[in-house]
């Protein structure tokens, strides 16, 4: 059953909740939840397929008619929160109280860590000893990557995962994951992130010579916009971002692979009024 805690899209929750009321009673309709919250059925139903989101005033509202008390009622007001949020920000704070509220607090990458950030497979390698037994073989756990390392970086990676906390060793040598997620925790400013994600970069690069199309997916968009509205794109690249974490979080199935996502909104060209080229500081 899907629970709330479960839920990382209150809205996915609403629908199964509902629908789930209207299987148990055949009178039950969108209809009447929409009379006994005060609004409008079509907006209730936008709602539901994901089109529309519930309003702050609303919020309390839904709460009330769910009898959510407690913990349960601080997670839906954040889960909310989390959902309409627009920027990554954003998105990373209300993520983390989630987790909070779960008693699942999310560990962050500190910048006493960033040694985590100075060789791309770090993180590779991290996600891969999520679902890949390790059996002690290096060589080959490193073949695994794309590109391949040596048997010694792996063994220098997996040892520095393990010094700095995010992976464990146990009794009987098994390595293992000390927790599935991490996050950056607004760290994307240091230097050794912005070195990682140059790496990262260049691994699409890589990719896009040598990986055959159906097994990724590169892409590219030339637009031209207004400099207001770059910040409406930039909600849009979060909210994808967001969508993307939440999908991960709630598929059922062993993953198989690990894949690394890159998302780039970039200046290619700057003209000012009289048709000259801007100088980009003014947009640092």
């Amino acid at each position: 059953m899907n629970t709330l805690f479960d839920s990382l899209d209150y809205r996915h929750y609403l629908k199964n909740h509902f629908d789930k009321m209207r299987e148990e009673k055949s009178w039950y309709s969108y209809r009447l939840i929409a009379q006994k919250l005060k609004i409008d059925p079509g907006q209730l139903v936008k709602i539901l397929q994901g089109q529309r989101h519930i309003s702050e005033r609303l919020i309390p509202v839904f709460s009330r008619y769910l009898g959510l008390e407690g913990r349960e009622e601080e997670y839906f007001i954040c889960l909310v929160r989390f959902n309409k949020a627009k920027t990554s920000s954003e998105t990373s704070l209300y993520f983390e109280k989630l987790m909070e509220i779960k008693d699942l607090v999310l560990p962050k990458v500190e910048p006493d860590q960033d040694r985590f950030y100075h060789k791309w497979y770090h993180s590779v390698i991290r996600v891969l000893l999520a679902f890949y037994k390790f059996d002690g073989d290096y060589q080959k756990l490193g073949s695994l990557l794309s590109p391949s390392i040596s048997a010694r970086e792996t063994q220098e990676s997996i040892k520095l995962l393990i010094d700095l906390g995010f992976l464990k060793k146990d009794n009987n040598d098994e390595i293992s994951l000390t927790d599935k997620f991490i996050t950056g925790g607004g760290n994307w400013r240091m230097l050794a992130v912005r070195h990682f994600q140059q790496q990262t970069i260049k691994l699409s690069e890589r990719s896009l010579l040598n990986d055959p199309p159906d097994i990724r997916d590169i892409s590219s968009l030339t637009i031209s916009i207004p400099k207001k509205t770059l910040e409406e794109f930039r909600e849009m690249v979060a909210e994808f971002r967001k969508t993307v974490l939440r999908r991960v979080m709630e598929i059922p199935e062993e993953p198989d692979r690990v894949y690394q996502l890159n998302l780039q909104l970039i200046p290619v060209a700057l003209v000012d009024k009289d048709g000259q080229r801007k100088n980009s500081d003014e947009n640092k």
